[in-house]
């Protein structure tokens, strides 16, 4: 998976016209990301947005969080919205407010399973990316 972070500003009418195309937004946001060191000081709206690599299952959920602590699976995940499209291809989507220049946070996504799909599996959830964001880089 690869995670970029744009600011929430820079998602504009070009980032729509390609929404439905996961090449096509893959090119718009990779574009518009942040590097670590262009981080802007003081606390701004941003979004975080996870292209997955790998095929996923249409009925595993994808979760993208915000937390402070490293270890574990807690983090809030609200703002959180992903897209399966044509052919298993994932990106997800969380919108956060964060001071990126002085705040310790990390990403956590994870996957979680139902386990009536796939009895061999623990309905549970696994963490599956971790991200450092702010000071922690």
């Amino acid at each position: 998976m690869e995670v970029f972070i744009v600011e929430d500003e820079s998602v504009d009418s070009s980032t729509q016209a390609v929404i439905d195309n996961y090449v096509g937004l893959y090119k718009n946001i990779s574009s518009k990301s942040l590097s670590t060191s262009a981080y802007p000081s003081g606390k701004r709206k941003y979004i975080a947005v996870v292209f997955f690599k790998n095929l996923i299952a249409p009925n595993v959920r994808v979760k993208v969080k915000l937390a402070s602590e490293r270890t574990g699976l807690e983090g809030k995940s609200d703002n959180n919205y992903f897209q399966v499209f044509e052919g298993g291809w994932v990106v997800s989507v969380r919108s956060f407010e964060s001071d990126l220049k002085n705040d310790v946070q990390w990403l956590k996504v994870t996957l979680q399973s139902d386990k009536r799909d796939y009895p061999a599996m623990k309905d549970d959830e696994r963490l599956v990316g971790l991200f450092p964001l702010g000071r922690n880089i």
